[in-house]
């Protein structure tokens, strides 16, 4: 999805999961990425904070977003 230089695999695998459904709750990426809960979240904030996803609507009931990086 991204080059290497931006993402690691697991990062990558969340990406993809994000793309598949992006009302995807920490739990179910850690369970799907067979990490624990505090790791998904932490590979959720690295790829907010790099700009890579975005949350639109709120943490309850809102969606990620995978950000458009080819016109950066």
């Amino acid at each position: 999805m991204l080059n290497d230089e931006q993402v690691n695999p697991r990062l990558d695998a969340l990406l993809a999961l994000i793309a598949r459904n992006p009302r995807i709750t920490y739990a179910k990426a850690a369970e799907a990425l067979e990490v624990s809960y505090a790791t998904a979240r932490r590979d959720f904030s690295q790829l907010r904070n790099n700009g890579l996803i975005a949350r639109e609507g709120s943490d309850k009931i809102g969606t990620w977003r995978i950000v458009d990086t080819t016109n950066s």
